[in-house]
């Protein structure tokens, strides 16, 4: 399921995801805050407005705090019986000052970074944090920057974003 989309968008229905058990992959399904325990991505809708930090990387307080409380949550939880440690999670961003802003709250154990940093890696679970809630979703509109966002959970992935703004994308 999270697949999905960039194996039909980006793939051609080629991907196939490897070296991971059933286990693991589902794993996801089993967590107990999931609304749909068939489909292992959650959608979680914010509209704080995004803010720029000295015009040139955006930040998003409202993300930053859900962000938090996904963190925490996760942490404070068994997944099918596995305890789930800070080091299984990683955050995506595509904006520096997000990352900066997340690094100050997050434990320092869960991995942050930008798309560029989560290339080619993959956590158990992922939370995206999208930041724009203005005009225009800038960096998400790279279709490498946002397959990378897309593809690096192996079990859980978390999207934190403007549902107004993300359209953009899919249209």
């Amino acid at each position: 399921a999270i697949l999905h989309f960039s194996n039909e968008e980006f793939y051609d229905s080629k991907l196939r995801a490897m070296n991971e058990s059933d286990e693991v992959m589902k794993l996801g399904t089993k967590w107990r805050e999931l609304p749909n325990k068939k489909f292992p991505i959650i959608f979680h809708s914010n509209e704080t407005p995004s803010e720029l930090f000295h015009g040139t990387s955006s930040y998003n307080d409202g993300e930053a705090n859900l962000v938090l409380k996904y963190v925490h949550n996760l942490v404070n939880s068994r997944i099918g019986g596995r305890k789930i440690v800070e080091s299984d999670i990683g955050v995506v961003t595509p904006y520096l000052a997000q990352r900066d802003k997340l690094k100050r709250i997050l434990p320092r154990a869960v991995e942050i970074g930008t798309s560029e940093y989560f290339q080619g890696r993959e956590k158990l679970i992922i939370i995206i944090s999208t930041v724009k809630s203005k005009a225009g979703v800038g960096f998400l509109s790279d279709e490498r920057r946002l397959n990378v966002c897309l593809t690096r959970a192996k079990a859980l992935m978390i999207i934190v974003g403007n549902p107004n703004t993300l359209q953009v994308i899919l249209i």
